[in-house]
């Protein structure tokens, strides 16, 4: 058998340059990236468009210069389309005339002739390419030059390309490119010119089309000082052309107007991180608009209400520091200071008003339940950093009197924000795309409004979720430390793997960290707000006065109606007031207590749901067992009928019938108590308050459970200290407690590493009017992982997760059972414990 080698068609050139690249934005980012792996200090972006469109007022000269343009392009003369104002010696446009003289067809083919003469130049001042470089690695598709030799030896600079593809980026901006390009050690100029229309041609192969290379005899200096006679701004800077490689880009295949070089401009000032700025400089400037573009610099946020950083290495530590600039220092009193909230350190005054608050998690503790199913997950990642700035666009003044916020100036805000909202990731100080970039489907890619949105909670109540458009986020990252988050082979996104899934679940953690800290210093803002002094106390007004009061005022209502004048006398509004204030208070009671009927019936639902969740892995066992077991056991029935007597007493297990009636006895029972289980949730009495004995209810909870557990080898003792022990409450409202601690406990018996006796004890004992109920189990505990034990019960919180780090728990459980205790003015009190423990009183 004979080797054949496999063969390229051309036309991957244009799927790899014009197809994979998305925009002309993206193709120029990644022509700016080259030049910074160059190790230039200078890049500059050259719109040659002075004529893109035609010009609207021209002095003498100008609109010379134009005719003459026009007829060398071989293109209609438009200078009867030109009248003279002798008094400002200028020619003005008139498209009335225009529009006569020519039909649309004329007129489009005109303007896009305009627009394919635009050019754009690409400079740097770099190191240049030899022409052993240009052959071996320029010419090379997807070289791994920059994978082998990714450190710069001249500069440093951690090299930006990888994929081998960049100089494809010129295909997507125009059909002609010239490269000129020059060493220090050389004293001649190389031009490298391509066609890249030549891949198009119908059957070529890869290594049947050619780009020309030779020496030029145009220098570097020449074509540098040629552009600076276009646009003198260009003779201001300090650009060296000892070295470096200038690119002509001819045939563009967009349409360069006024607004989309600005668009250009926008995206390169978030192109270099603010901190990386300094050692490498972008300009932009345009033929036609000279004053209107220039150095690019990056976008400093400084007036801001949060900012929080964020950087972890590469042991999984991560060091936050938080500066807060929210409050207005003047009108934070003492009041506030010696709440209980703000005697630590962490929420002093000066860590309230802009001294910066440092402290530590670990990667685990912001993933809790992590490192149970992968204790290495932190390496995948790799060490980076987060920076996250928070600003709100207004406020209203009732807001600000309530939380104490500074003043700011709003306009300003919102024109920052409008340009720089959403997170962005940089990889070796250059722009991962399209990450946060505004407009574009991966500008919130945490997803932070959909949670926002799903849980649309107040700042006052402690959960309070940021929206995407009131923050701004730089990531760092690198190609040294952050191995997995590799970069698609389009440059547009990282790879999505399990690493950019964990990276994105942390990210997304070390947002929370931010949203606690403000919901929670606000919160506590607001209660003590609402504790001010706004009506008498209960030790200045009696029951007897505000009973006097309603009668007082029921007196001036029964005249009124006797009476019914206009009323003016403020002494009998009072009184008609109080009249409707009571009555709406009793309306709003009443609707409250239908409410907490209704809360109570949701939590019990909630809870079911749960429970049977749980233990779907059972349930789908159960049901593909119902389907056809009477079938096999017809078939085993048979086949034992025609055995021997004595092959029957050696027959195995599974052709035994007796033996699978007794497994299907089993699953009838487990089926039996599933159904039981659902009906006795949703029956009518368990849903009215009643005087439950507390003995007879564990038991019967127990015995309902026992079925279910002996499959996990699960036991549950109770233990009452009193036969005659009773609560008056919903007996739905206890199933909701422990139902859900059971559910817990079962799935951490379940967890990784734990291998002891699986054993439940409920005891109950009366204690100082209440009845107190010990849940115990042996099993492994909390998640070493949780800091604050009091988190489980937030909503929402699980340490429940799969092998990519994602929550596969509800977060329900615990947060459902504090709100039941809360209920009957209860409390729920962790126990510290081998196992888990926990004590609610009742």
């Amino acid at each position: 058998m004979k080797n054949i080698p496999f063969n390229v068609s051309a036309r991957t050139a244009r799927l790899i340059g014009r197809e994979n690249v998305s925009s002309a934005e993206g193709a120029l980012i990644e022509l700016v990236k080259n030049s910074y792996d160059a190790d230039a200090k200078n890049c500059i972006v050259f719109f040659d468009d002075k004529y893109s469109e035609i010009p609207k007022i021209l002095t003498p000269a100008e609109f010379k210069e134009f005719i003459e343009f026009l007829a060398k392009e071989k293109m209609p003369s438009l200078d009867d389309c030109f009248m003279y104002k002798p008094d400002s010696s200028e020619h003005l446009f008139d498209p009335d005339i225009y529009n006569q003289k020519y039909d649309a067809s004329q007129r489009n083919l005109i303007e896009k002739n305009l627009l394919e003469k635009v050019s754009i130049y690409i400079m740097d001042d770099g190191v240049g390419m030899t022409e052993e470089i240009i052959e071996k690695s320029w010419m090379t598709i997807g070289t791994d030059s920059k994978n082998l030799d990714f450190i710069s030896s001249t500069t440093g600079r951690v090299k930006s390309g990888a994929k081998g593809i960049g100089r494809f980026a010129l295909d997507r901006l125009g059909e002609e490119c010239d490269l000129l390009t020059k060493t220090s050690e050389s004293d001649q100029t190389l031009l490298w010119k391509v066609s890249w229309g030549d891949f198009d041609k119908l059957g070529a192969t890869i290594d049947g089309v050619s780009a020309r290379l030779g020496i030029s005899a145009e220098k570097l200096e020449k074509n540098f000082q040629d552009l600076t006679k276009k646009n003198f701004s260009l003779s201001a800077l300090k650009f060296s052309t000892k070295s470096g490689s200038h690119i002509k880009v001819t045939r563009v295949r967009d349409a360069w107007k006024q607004r989309d070089i600005q668009q250009i401009y926008q995206e390169l000032e978030s192109l270099i991180p603010p901190a990386e700025a300094g050692d490498f400089k972008v300009y932009v400037y345009s033929n036609r608009y000279e004053s209107d573009f220039g150095e690019v610099l990056p976008n400093i946020c400084d007036d801001f209400d949060y900012k929080i950083s964020a950087d972890m290495d590469e042991h999984g530590n991560v060091d936050f520091e938080l500066i807060r600039k929210e409050l207005d220092p003047l009108r934070i009193g003492s009041e506030i200071l010696k709440r209980k909230f703000f005697s630590g350190s962490r929420h002093s005054f000066d860590g309230l008003t802009g001294a910066p608050v440092l402290y530590r998690k670990t990667f685990y503790e912001l993933l809790p339940g992590l490192s149970e199913v992968d204790s290495e997950a932190h390496k995948i990642i790799g060490a980076f950093r987060f920076t996250l700035y928070f600003l709100k666009r207004t406020t209203d003044k009732k807001d600000s009197e309530i939380y104490l916020h500074r003043s700011f100036d709003s306009a300003n805000r919102k024109k920052w924000l409008d340009n720089n909202n959403g997170i962005r990731i940089f990889r070796d100080n250059f722009r991962v795309r399209p990450y946060g970039e505004i407009g574009k489907a991966a500008w919130d890619w945490l997803g932070l409004g959909r949670r926002q949105a799903e849980d649309p909670s107040a700042l006052r109540s402690g959960r309070w979720k940021v929206t995407p458009n009131n923050i701004s986020g730089v990531i760092n990252i690198s190609r040294i430390s952050n191995l997995g988050l590799e970069d698609k082979s389009s440059r547009e996104g990282i790879q999505e793997n399990r690493a950019f899934t964990l990276f994105k679940l942390l990210v997304a953690a070390m947002v929370k960290e931010f949203e606690q800290d403000r919901s929670g210093i606000y919160k506590e803002i607001y209660t003590a707000h609402s504790e001010k002094k706004s009506a008498p106390t209960d030790e200045e007004l009696s029951e007897r006065h505000e009973e006097d009061a309603e009668k007082l005022a029921l007196k001036i209502f029964d005249d009124v109606k006797k009476d019914p004048k206009p009323v003016v006398d403020d002494s009998t509004k009072l009184a008609l007031a109080l009249l409707k204030e009571k009555a709406r208070a009793r309306e709003t009671g009443d609707r409250l207590e239908d409410m907490k009927k209704e809360n109570s019936l949701l939590r019990v639902f909630a809870s079911s749901g749960i429970t049977i969740a749980s233990f779907t892995h059972e349930l789908d066992g159960l049901n593909a067992k119902l389907g056809n077991r009477f079938d096999q056991l017809e078939t085993i029935f048979r086949s034992y009928v025609d055995m021997a007597q004595q092959e029957r007493k050696d027959v195995q297990n599974f052709k035994n019938p007796y033996y699978r009636i007794g497994m299907l006895r089993r699953d009838d029972e487990k089926v039996k108590n599933w159904i039981k289980y659902s009906l006795r949730t949703i029956r009518k009495d368990k849903r009215k308050r009643v005087t439950l004995n507390v003995a007879n209810y564990l038991e019967n909870l127990r015995d309902e459970w026992q079925s279910t557990l002996l499959d996990r080898q699960i036991v549950i003792n109770v233990n009452v200290a009193s036969q005659n022990l009773s609560i008056r409450a919903y007996e739905i409202d206890l199933d909701c407690i422990f139902n859900n601690l059971i559910i817990n406990s079962a799935d951490a018996f379940k967890r990784a590493g734990f291998s002891g006796n699986r054993n439940i004890e409920i005891n109950a004992v009366s204690r100082s009017g209440k009845i107190a109920f010990t849940y115990t189990d042996t099993g492994p505990g909390l998640s070493n992982d949780i800091i604050e034990p009091s988190d489980i019960f937030k909503p929402t919180f699980t340490t429940k997760k799969n092998n990519l780090g994602e929550e596969i728990g509800t977060g329900l459980g615990m947060w459902l059972i504090e709100k039941t205790v809360e209920e009957y003015s209860g409390s729920a009190k962790l126990m510290p414990n081998s196992g888990f423990s926990i004590i609610l009183e009742m």
